[in-house]
């Protein structure tokens, strides 16, 4: 009997992209119910390889063409489609440090960069045992500090569904730590540690044994869900990191593409096996399950490493259990049991697993060292940063579930093709769906589409800067800024003036999934030619609010050209405070320039009144501009009358203050009344010399001086012209 899904199980790939590839339902419990949205289908007759193409002395070769690429499926000639080439720094880029080291998050996101790598860290947690979490969490942070930079996306999600360890896609590296930082082991005592001697498939009666069935099947699901997510990402390639020690059953050798496979990267061959056809139920029914992934990572083009959690101790520590155990213990036929040669069968089935997965994907399983573990974050690292894409229909379009062999070759001599061994058709009625997002009535398919897609739309150039306000009944009011540079928006001639339309849309993802808030709008733009001419010039803003709860969010925003259907989108991480219950505490930053001034045709209320010159979102300003900031700063503490100490400096990336403006406010002059201080400060810039700065204010009560709130940003100055 298949396992149906938990709950939680449901919630693994919804929580961490917030994206549903037809709702994932039990193996015999099929629903009926539709998603509100249209749903955006994947063509699965259309086919992405990515191939690895090296010279004699292995480096990468990055000036191919289409017509030096052969694609061979069955042995027949395919016609490529489509040829792109991915080259990303192999070096990770750390966001600029401009405080004595410390690292500084810019609060805007733009589509202007490439996007790199695109990780899905799996933290298998249901495979890790509780004194190693430690070790699991040190692996993953590892591999984030060294794998991610900030145009990389990375996604951190555990097979239990933990909601508390699960991150969407993000380049941020803080949140992903946080949420790797979350994760504890709870991985059910091995077989050969156990006090049964029970077979597997036989009936025990102990509870272990069929949570740890329980937990495998749970596993090899969520890896099969995920690499079936994955593969509805296009134009990259997708790699799975698992993190866990591996499903500790002896599947037998797992054989789907028939063809030759990568080298774990610790030397050891997967060993071999025999057929396990007349076995228990169980132990099929898990074998077929891992078929399942490696279908669906084949079938999307989704490479699997595997890093063991183990490489820390090498598994010493079960031993010293055992050996610290009372001896005594007897099996069913009166043999006393020797536990250290189970655990020894146990460990070599998980690692053969691991090896199993990541071999049959292309990827590599690390189960030695750690400094094999350390050796092979370089490697992938190199295989996610060049490669080609290359995409083809194929000429055999049945839909018949059988396995279809690829071979890539490049015409040009003396060169080496790494590239995947083949995939799973699809059979018909089973089509995978590609993700929907619920967004807002009257969003056109493609800005859904947009928003739906996990990587940036950037046909049209967008930066966009979330800044959270206090708002009404305890929720947060979102500024939302939407800013093009010069020259991005098309307009139409009309008689005497032009005429533009830009449509946006947004949506507001909580971290449980949810979309929590929005908004769609039509902004028409009739303008006189001299004020074409300013937008041509300065660029266009565009300005909304969303009022969202106190918690995490990742706005996903676009915006569609509709005189050309160039669409733009980003996601962008926003965090919430809960303003009512911190006793201090300061809404996010809006920066003005007094001399450039852009085409707001929809200006925020509240900032108009308030804000001198225009609100800017790419924080460029010359040294004869005034620079405005503006923040409110809250304060609950309102029944003791105290000073509040506000700082503002601008300090350059090698940590020297070229600014610094202190001022003191009292509470007295709230009056009693509940609120927050309005603080604006005019910033001339002409004794800032060109660079890049972080603007940084903080708010310090004396009631409370070990606790001020702060916001930071990030500006450059580009000179006096």
């Amino acid at each position: 009997m298949r396992f149906v899904p938990t709950r939680a199980l449901v919630f693994l790939v919804t929580s961490f992209a917030v994206l549903t590839l037809a709702p994932i339902h039990g193996r015999q419990a099929a629903s009926k119910q539709k998603p509100a949205q249209p749903t955006f289908r994947v063509q699965v007759e259309y086919v992405e390889v990515d191939a690895v193409v090296r010279d004699k002395a292995g480096q990468f070769i990055a000036d191919l063409k289409k017509d030096e690429f052969e694609v061979l499926e069955g042995g027949k000639r395919q016609d490529i489609s489509n040829l792109q080439l991915i080259d990303v720094p192999v070096e990770t880029q750390p966001a600029p440090a401009v405080l004595a080291g410390r690292r500084f998050e810019p609060d805007v996101v733009s589509n202007a960069q490439t996007p790199g790598r695109v990780y899905l860290i799996v933290l298998d947690d249901l495979h890790i045992n509780p004194a190693r979490s430690v070790g699991a969490r040190k692996l993953a942070r590892q591999f984030i500090e060294t794998n991610v930079a900030p145009n990389d996306l990375a996604a951190v999600i555990t097979t239990s569904g933990n909601r508390k360890s699960s991150q969407e896609f993000t380049g941020n590296r803080r949140l992903l730590f946080e949420a790797v930082d979350k994760c504890v082991g709870r991985k059910i005592m091995s077989p050969g540690l156990a006090d049964d001697n029970a077979v597997l498939g036989m009936a025990t009666g102990k509870a272990d044994e069929q949570q740890r069935i329980f937990n495998a099947r749970t596993t090899l699901d969520a890896l099969a869900y995920l690499a079936a997510y994955a593969g509805t990402i296009h134009s990259r390639r997708k790699s799975i990191v698992l993190v866990g020690e591996g499903v500790d059953y002896d599947l037998g050798k797992q054989d789907i593409t028939s063809g030759p496979t990568t080298t774990p990267a610790d030397g050891q061959a997967v060993r071999p096996v025999g057929d396990l056809a007349d076995n228990g139920v169980p132990r099929r029914e898990l074998r077929d399950r891992l078929n399942d992934f490696v279908v669906a990572a084949n079938r999307g083009d989704v490479t699997l490493y595997a890093l063991d959690p183990s490489v820390f101790t090498q598994g010493g520590d079960d031993f010293i259990d055992i050996a610290s155990a009372m001896p005594g213990d007897f099996d069913q036929y009166g043999q006393e049991i020797v536990k250290s040669a189970r655990l020894q069968d146990d460990v070599m089935a998980a690692q053969d697993n691991l090896r199993t997965m990541a071999a049959q994907t292309g990827g590599f399983a690390v189960t030695g060292s750690l400094k094999a573990a350390q050796n092979a974050f370089e490697r992938i690292r190199n295989e996610n940063s060049h490669y080609y894409i290359l995409g083809y229909y194929p000429s055999n379009d049945k839909l018949d579930g059988k396995f279809r062999k690829i071979e890539v070759r490049v015409k040009r001599a003396g060169t080496q093709v790494q590239a995947r061994k083949g995939y799973q058709a699809p059979k018909a009625g089973k089509a995978a769906e590609a993700a929907v997002v619920e967004t807002k009535e009257g969003t056109s398919p493609e800005l859904r589409d947009a928003l739906a897609s996990v990587l940036p739309a950037a046909e049209l150039p967008i930066s966009v800067v979330a800044t959270p306000f206090r708002g009404a009944a305890g929720n947060g009011s979102v500024l939302v800024m939407l800013q093009t540079p010069p020259g991005a928006v098309q307009f139409v001639e009309k008689s005497d003036r032009v005429e533009g339309n830009l449509e946006l849309s947004f949506v507001a993802i909580d971290d449980t999934g949810k979309t929590r808030g929005g908004e769609h709008l039509e902004v028409a733009m009739p303008l006189k030619r001299d004020m074409q001419a300013i937008v041509n010039r300065t660029g266009l803003l565009i300005q909304s609010r969303v009022s969202l709860p106190p918690g995490r969010y990742v706005l996903r925003v676009g915006a569609r050209d509709t005189s050309n259907d160039r669409v733009g989108s980003v996601h962008c991480d926003v965090e919430v405070p809960d303003y009512a219950k911190t006793p201090v505490s300061m809404s996010g930053l809006v920066v003005s320039s007094e001399q450039t001034m852009l085409a707001n045709p929809r200006p925020d209320k509240v900032l108009t009144t308030m804000l001198p010159g225009s609100p800017s979102v790419m924080r460029n300003f010359g040294q004869t501009d005034q620079m405005g900031v503006l923040a409110e700063i809250y304060d609950t503490k309102l029944a003791i009358p105290h000073d509040i100490d506000i700082v503002t400096t601008i300090v350059g990336e090698d940590g020297q203050e070229r600014y610094r403006h202190e001022d003191k406010r009292s509470t007295g002059e709230l009056q009693g009344a509940d609120g927050g201080f309005g603080y604006l400060l005019k910033v001339p810039l002409a004794s800032v010399p060109p660079g890049s700065y972080m603007l940084r204010v903080e708010a310090r009560s004396r009631l409370d001086i070990d606790h001020p709130a702060a916001r930071e940003t990030m500006l450059r100055v580009v000179g006096k012209s």
